[in-house]
Protein backbone atom coordinates (compact mmCIF):
# COMPACT_ATOMS: atom_id res chain seq x y z
CA UNK A 1 0.00 0.00 0.00
CA UNK A 2 1.38 3.67 -1.24
CA UNK A 3 2.21 5.58 2.05
CA UNK A 4 0.93 8.64 0.12
CA UNK A 5 -2.56 7.52 -0.19
CA UNK A 6 -3.43 6.76 3.85
CA UNK A 7 -2.63 8.33 7.00
CA UNK A 8 -1.72 6.82 10.24
CA UNK A 9 -3.21 6.44 13.55
CA UNK A 10 -1.87 4.59 15.95
CA UNK A 11 -3.72 4.41 18.96
CA UNK A 12 -2.16 2.77 22.72
CA UNK A 13 0.55 1.97 20.47
CA UNK A 14 3.65 3.77 18.46
CA UNK A 15 3.03 5.11 15.01
CA UNK A 16 4.50 2.59 12.30
CA UNK A 17 6.89 3.81 9.56
CA UNK A 18 4.92 1.78 6.99
CA UNK A 19 1.40 0.56 7.37
CA UNK A 20 1.12 -3.29 8.22
CA UNK A 21 -0.03 -5.91 5.77
CA UNK A 22 -3.51 -7.55 6.05
CA UNK A 23 -3.90 -10.77 5.35
CA UNK A 24 -3.52 -11.64 1.57
CA UNK A 25 -6.32 -12.22 -0.82
CA UNK A 26 -5.23 -15.83 -1.44
CA UNK A 27 -6.18 -16.25 1.92
CA UNK A 28 -9.30 -15.23 1.79
CA UNK A 29 -12.78 -17.26 0.99
CA UNK A 30 -15.97 -15.00 0.21
CA UNK A 31 -18.78 -15.46 2.11
CA UNK A 32 -21.06 -18.11 0.85
CA UNK A 33 -24.87 -18.09 -0.46
CA UNK A 34 -27.81 -18.96 1.78
CA UNK A 35 -28.64 -19.56 5.46
CA UNK A 36 -25.15 -19.85 6.22
CA UNK A 37 -23.75 -19.91 10.22
CA UNK A 38 -21.91 -17.03 11.64
CA UNK A 39 -20.93 -16.38 15.15
CA UNK A 40 -22.07 -14.26 18.18
CA UNK A 41 -20.42 -13.91 21.55
CA UNK A 42 -22.80 -15.87 24.40
CA UNK A 43 -22.79 -12.56 26.48
CA UNK A 44 -23.51 -10.23 24.33
CA UNK A 45 -26.96 -12.22 24.06
CA UNK A 46 -27.75 -10.84 27.16
CA UNK A 47 -25.48 -7.74 28.18
CA UNK A 48 -24.98 -5.53 25.15
CA UNK A 49 -24.80 -1.94 23.89
CA UNK A 50 -28.49 0.68 24.11
CA UNK A 51 -30.65 0.73 20.89
CA UNK A 52 -30.34 3.99 20.73
CA UNK A 53 -27.31 6.49 21.86
CA UNK A 54 -29.77 9.79 22.48
CA UNK A 55 -26.65 11.80 22.97
CA UNK A 56 -25.47 9.59 25.96
CA UNK A 57 -22.34 9.45 27.14
CA UNK A 58 -22.96 6.78 29.66
CA UNK A 59 -25.30 2.94 29.63
CA UNK A 60 -26.08 0.35 31.90
CA UNK A 61 -27.48 -2.76 31.61
CA UNK A 62 -28.20 -5.54 33.64
CA UNK A 63 -28.84 -9.61 34.37
CA UNK A 64 -29.30 -10.33 37.64
CA UNK A 65 -26.25 -10.30 39.60
CA UNK A 66 -24.06 -8.74 36.40
CA UNK A 67 -24.10 -5.38 35.36
CA UNK A 68 -22.61 -3.70 32.19
CA UNK A 69 -21.57 -0.37 32.17
CA UNK A 70 -20.04 1.85 29.58
CA UNK A 71 -18.51 4.84 28.98
CA UNK A 72 -18.16 6.61 25.75
CA UNK A 73 -14.58 7.91 24.95
CA UNK A 74 -13.12 10.37 23.22
CA UNK A 75 -12.02 10.63 19.98
CA UNK A 76 -8.64 12.64 17.77
CA UNK A 77 -9.93 15.39 15.63
CA UNK A 78 -8.94 14.96 12.12
CA UNK A 79 -8.00 17.36 9.54
CA UNK A 80 -9.24 17.29 5.39
CA UNK A 81 -5.75 15.77 5.01
CA UNK A 82 -6.18 12.95 7.33
CA UNK A 83 -3.99 14.06 10.32
CA UNK A 84 -4.81 14.80 14.05
CA UNK A 85 -5.55 18.03 14.80
CA UNK A 86 -3.63 19.57 17.88
CA UNK A 87 -4.15 23.16 19.63
CA UNK A 88 -1.01 26.15 19.80
CA UNK A 89 0.74 24.15 22.66
CA UNK A 90 1.18 20.77 20.37
CA UNK A 91 -1.74 18.81 22.39
CA UNK A 92 -4.13 16.74 20.63
CA UNK A 93 -7.46 17.75 20.23
CA UNK A 94 -10.52 15.39 20.85
CA UNK A 95 -14.33 15.23 20.05
CA UNK A 96 -16.29 13.53 22.70
CA UNK A 97 -18.46 10.53 21.62
CA UNK A 98 -21.42 9.02 22.37
CA UNK A 99 -21.85 5.30 23.44
CA UNK A 100 -22.26 2.74 20.53
CA UNK A 101 -25.50 1.98 19.75
CA UNK A 102 -28.17 0.60 17.87
CA UNK A 103 -27.92 -2.51 15.69
CA UNK A 104 -24.21 -1.89 13.70
CA UNK A 105 -21.88 -2.41 16.99
CA UNK A 106 -24.21 -5.88 17.60
CA UNK A 107 -23.18 -6.44 13.36
CA UNK A 108 -19.61 -5.56 14.44
CA UNK A 109 -19.12 -7.93 17.35
CA UNK A 110 -20.58 -10.39 15.18
CA UNK A 111 -18.23 -10.20 12.84
CA UNK A 112 -15.34 -9.70 15.34
CA UNK A 113 -17.03 -13.44 16.70
CA UNK A 114 -16.95 -14.73 13.53
CA UNK A 115 -13.36 -13.63 12.82
CA UNK A 116 -12.00 -14.90 15.85
CA UNK A 117 -13.21 -18.51 15.69
CA UNK A 118 -11.99 -18.91 12.35
CA UNK A 119 -8.51 -16.73 13.19
CA UNK A 120 -7.82 -17.37 15.98
CA UNK A 121 -4.02 -16.53 17.22
CA UNK A 122 -1.84 -15.59 20.15
CA UNK A 123 -1.71 -11.34 19.32
CA UNK A 124 -5.60 -11.39 19.79
CA UNK A 125 -5.17 -9.24 16.66
CA UNK A 126 -8.42 -9.03 14.49
CA UNK A 127 -8.44 -7.74 11.27
CA UNK A 128 -10.47 -4.72 10.00
CA UNK A 129 -9.42 -5.59 6.34
CA UNK A 130 -10.74 -6.84 3.18
CA UNK A 131 -12.59 -9.76 5.56
CA UNK A 132 -14.84 -6.89 7.54
CA UNK A 133 -15.14 -5.61 3.73
CA UNK A 134 -16.66 -8.77 2.72
CA UNK A 135 -18.95 -9.00 5.67
CA UNK A 136 -20.58 -5.29 4.90
CA UNK A 137 -21.05 -6.52 1.09
CA UNK A 138 -22.79 -9.66 2.82
CA UNK A 139 -24.72 -7.26 4.29
CA UNK A 140 -25.63 -5.18 1.51
CA UNK A 141 -23.55 -1.90 2.40
CA UNK A 142 -21.41 -0.50 -0.40
CA UNK A 143 -18.48 1.12 0.77
CA UNK A 144 -18.98 5.34 0.21
CA UNK A 145 -22.45 5.25 1.33
CA UNK A 146 -24.57 6.67 4.12
CA UNK A 147 -24.65 3.26 5.88
CA UNK A 148 -20.93 2.58 5.74
CA UNK A 149 -20.17 5.86 6.85
CA UNK A 150 -22.38 5.05 9.80
CA UNK A 151 -20.26 2.05 10.50
CA UNK A 152 -17.25 3.43 10.36
CA UNK A 153 -18.16 5.48 13.10
CA UNK A 154 -19.50 3.14 15.37
CA UNK A 155 -16.46 1.22 14.84
CA UNK A 156 -14.39 3.83 16.32
CA UNK A 157 -17.26 4.50 19.13
CA UNK A 158 -16.38 0.82 19.88
CA UNK A 159 -13.08 1.22 20.21
CA UNK A 160 -12.49 4.45 22.09
CA UNK A 161 -15.50 3.15 24.80
CA UNK A 162 -14.75 2.35 28.22
CA UNK A 163 -16.64 -1.03 29.80
CA UNK A 164 -16.90 -1.51 33.61
CA UNK A 165 -18.24 -5.21 34.36
CA UNK A 166 -19.86 -5.21 38.14
CA UNK A 167 -21.24 -8.21 40.27
CA UNK A 168 -23.33 -7.59 42.66
CA UNK A 169 -24.32 -10.26 45.84
CA UNK A 170 -25.37 -9.20 49.66
CA UNK A 171 -22.79 -7.37 51.14
CA UNK A 172 -20.17 -7.59 48.41
CA UNK A 173 -19.23 -5.94 44.82
CA UNK A 174 -16.76 -7.04 42.04
CA UNK A 175 -15.77 -4.52 39.74
CA UNK A 176 -13.40 -5.21 36.39
CA UNK A 177 -12.67 -1.67 34.86
CA UNK A 178 -11.88 -3.00 31.29
CA UNK A 179 -11.17 -2.01 27.78
CA UNK A 180 -12.68 -4.23 25.07
CA UNK A 181 -10.08 -3.10 22.72
CA UNK A 182 -6.26 -2.70 24.13
CA UNK A 183 -4.92 -1.23 20.77
CA UNK A 184 -6.53 -0.11 17.40
CA UNK A 185 -4.01 0.74 14.12
CA UNK A 186 -6.69 2.71 12.14
CA UNK A 187 -6.02 3.87 8.49
CA UNK A 188 -8.14 6.98 7.08
CA UNK A 189 -8.84 7.12 3.22
CA UNK A 190 -7.29 10.40 2.62
CA UNK A 191 -9.44 10.60 -1.04
CA UNK A 192 -12.61 10.34 1.67
CA UNK A 193 -11.32 11.41 5.17
CA UNK A 194 -14.94 11.47 6.78
CA UNK A 195 -14.21 7.31 6.32
CA UNK A 196 -11.77 4.80 7.73
CA UNK A 197 -9.58 2.78 4.83
CA UNK A 198 -10.32 -1.22 5.94
CA UNK A 199 -7.50 -2.39 3.85
CA UNK A 200 -4.89 -1.97 7.22
CA UNK A 201 -6.89 -1.29 10.07
CA UNK A 202 -6.85 -3.74 12.89
CA UNK A 203 -7.42 -4.17 16.55
CA UNK A 204 -5.78 -6.06 19.69
CA UNK A 205 -9.04 -6.87 21.47
CA UNK A 206 -8.45 -7.41 25.44
CA UNK A 207 -8.35 -10.84 27.07
CA UNK A 208 -11.78 -10.38 28.47
CA UNK A 209 -13.12 -9.60 25.16
CA UNK A 210 -10.97 -12.60 24.14
CA UNK A 211 -13.12 -14.88 26.72
CA UNK A 212 -16.26 -13.27 25.50
CA UNK A 213 -15.56 -14.65 22.03
CA UNK A 214 -14.11 -17.71 23.21
CA UNK A 215 -17.84 -18.48 23.91
CA UNK A 216 -19.68 -17.63 20.61
CA UNK A 217 -22.77 -19.78 19.59
CA UNK A 218 -23.88 -20.11 15.93
CA UNK A 219 -26.42 -17.96 14.39
CA UNK A 220 -27.79 -17.46 11.33
CA UNK A 221 -26.56 -14.68 9.22
CA UNK A 222 -29.73 -14.96 7.08
CA UNK A 223 -31.81 -14.63 9.86
CA UNK A 224 -29.62 -11.37 10.92
CA UNK A 225 -30.20 -9.91 7.56
CA UNK A 226 -33.62 -10.61 7.42
CA UNK A 227 -34.12 -9.01 10.71
CA UNK A 228 -32.96 -5.83 9.47
CA UNK A 229 -32.41 -2.69 11.82
CA UNK A 230 -34.63 -3.81 14.65
CA UNK A 231 -32.72 -4.04 17.56
CA UNK A 232 -35.33 -5.49 19.86
CA UNK A 233 -36.04 -7.93 17.86
CA UNK A 234 -31.90 -8.99 17.30
CA UNK A 235 -31.98 -9.36 20.74
CA UNK A 236 -33.85 -11.13 21.54
CA UNK A 237 -33.37 -13.79 18.30
CA UNK A 238 -29.74 -13.94 20.07
CA UNK A 239 -31.32 -14.49 23.63
CA UNK A 240 -33.33 -17.16 22.34
CA UNK A 241 -31.12 -19.11 20.63
CA UNK A 242 -28.77 -18.42 23.42
CA UNK A 243 -31.55 -20.02 25.75
CA UNK A 244 -31.80 -23.47 23.11
CA UNK A 245 -28.59 -24.43 24.14
CA UNK A 246 -28.95 -26.52 27.46
CA UNK A 247 -32.80 -26.20 28.04
CA UNK A 248 -34.38 -29.42 28.47
CA UNK A 249 -37.64 -28.25 30.75
CA UNK A 250 -40.13 -25.52 30.19
CA UNK A 251 -39.13 -22.48 31.61
CA UNK A 252 -41.53 -18.96 32.09
CA UNK A 253 -39.14 -15.62 31.99
CA UNK A 254 -41.51 -13.04 33.28
CA UNK A 255 -41.89 -9.67 31.61
CA UNK A 256 -40.58 -7.99 34.49
CA UNK A 257 -36.61 -10.24 33.93
CA UNK A 258 -37.38 -9.52 30.17
CA UNK A 259 -37.52 -5.80 30.47
CA UNK A 260 -34.35 -5.71 33.28
CA UNK A 261 -32.66 -7.90 29.86
CA UNK A 262 -33.60 -6.43 27.01
CA UNK A 263 -35.38 -3.55 27.64
CA UNK A 264 -33.92 -1.74 29.72
CA UNK A 265 -34.42 1.68 27.43
CA UNK A 266 -38.23 1.50 27.93
CA UNK A 267 -39.38 3.82 30.82
CA UNK A 268 -42.74 1.98 30.99
CA UNK A 269 -43.32 -1.85 31.20
CA UNK A 270 -46.15 -1.65 29.16
CA UNK A 271 -44.56 -0.06 26.33
CA UNK A 272 -41.94 -2.57 26.39
CA UNK A 273 -43.79 -5.71 26.60
CA UNK A 274 -46.29 -3.90 23.04
CA UNK A 275 -42.60 -3.67 21.53
CA UNK A 276 -41.70 -7.43 22.92
CA UNK A 277 -44.76 -8.66 20.99
CA UNK A 278 -44.02 -7.45 18.15
CA UNK A 279 -40.48 -8.31 18.15
CA UNK A 280 -41.56 -12.01 19.09
CA UNK A 281 -43.38 -12.53 16.13
CA UNK A 282 -40.67 -11.43 13.73
CA UNK A 283 -38.22 -13.61 15.41
CA UNK A 284 -40.47 -16.38 15.24
CA UNK A 285 -40.30 -15.86 11.44
CA UNK A 286 -36.81 -16.13 11.23
CA UNK A 287 -36.60 -18.95 13.84
CA UNK A 288 -39.46 -21.27 13.71
CA UNK A 289 -38.06 -24.04 15.16
CA UNK A 290 -37.91 -22.33 18.44
CA UNK A 291 -41.30 -23.36 19.95
CA UNK A 292 -41.01 -21.00 23.12
CA UNK A 293 -44.40 -19.43 23.14
CA UNK A 294 -45.37 -15.80 24.74
CA UNK A 295 -48.12 -15.90 27.92
CA UNK A 296 -49.70 -13.44 29.58
CA UNK A 297 -46.65 -13.70 31.85
CA UNK A 298 -44.06 -13.70 29.56
CA UNK A 299 -42.17 -16.11 27.26
CA UNK A 300 -42.83 -19.68 28.14
CA UNK A 301 -39.05 -21.40 26.79
CA UNK A 302 -39.81 -24.73 25.72
CA UNK A 303 -36.79 -27.14 24.47
CA UNK A 304 -36.17 -26.60 21.08
CA UNK A 305 -33.62 -27.54 18.19
CA UNK A 306 -30.76 -25.19 18.10
CA UNK A 307 -30.93 -22.53 15.04
CA UNK A 308 -27.95 -23.62 14.04
CA UNK A 309 -26.63 -26.78 14.35
CA UNK A 310 -23.52 -27.16 17.23
CA UNK A 311 -21.51 -29.97 15.51
CA UNK A 312 -19.20 -26.97 14.12
CA UNK A 313 -17.96 -29.34 11.35
CA UNK A 314 -21.00 -29.49 10.06
CA UNK A 315 -21.89 -26.01 9.85
CA UNK A 316 -22.34 -24.10 6.95
CA UNK A 317 -19.85 -22.01 7.86
CA UNK A 318 -19.49 -18.41 6.38
CA UNK A 319 -15.17 -17.83 6.20
CA UNK A 320 -12.99 -15.68 5.17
Amino acid sequence: MDRKTHQNNTINGQNLSAPREGLKMGQLKHFIDGDAATYYGTQFASLCFPASHKNRTYYQASNGRDVIVIQAGLVPQMTKTGKVRKDKLGKIKYEKQVVPSGIIPRRIFIYMSHYWQIHKNDENKIDFGVCFADFLKKLGISKGGNTYKQYMKELQRLIFSKVGFYRFDDGHVEYVPEDLIKKAELWWDTDNQDQLSLFNSYVIISDTLKRILEKSMPISLDAVIRIGRDVLAFDLYTWLVCRSYGNDKKVIVDFDSLHEQLGAEYGRKRDFKGKLIEAFKKVKEVYPENKSELTDKGIKLIPSPTHIKSSRKKDRQISF
